[in-house]
């Protein structure tokens, strides 16, 4: 989350200096932020610029959590139908897990 704060201060850092150039009569020179300016204005700019944010947010999130817990990979395949062959995970593996039962009640021995 540390990326996503300071991409969020480079990106609101931008939106702000944008407007006070803009105020004192200065062009934008980036021909895709001219044209989202001129249509929307620095409201619409702002829009952009926190989705811009929110979308590197998630993708860092997803590919964080399944870097951390490949073990609830399983959940999800189970939840999902875990494709033609089932899940590949061994018969028993959660319940090796230390919290499985935490997880899963219904995984308790």
């Amino acid at each position: 989350m540390l990326w996503s704060g300071l991409l969020l201060g480079g990106q609101a850092t931008d939106t702000l200096t944008t407007a006070l150039d803009r105020a004192q009569g200065a062009l934008e020179m980036m021909p895709v932020s001219a044209q989202v300016l001129e249509v929307g204005g620095v409201a619409l700019f702002w829009v952009i610029k926190l989705l811009i944010v929110a979308s590197a947010a998630a993708a860092l999130l997803a590919a964080a959590v399944k870097a951390r817990a490949p073990h609830l990979a399983h959940h999800v395949s189970r939840l999902t139908g875990g494709g033609p062959g089932g899940n590949d995970l061994p018969r028993g593996y959660l319940h090796q897990q230390p919290g499985a039962a935490e997880l899963d009640p219904g995984l308790a021995p």
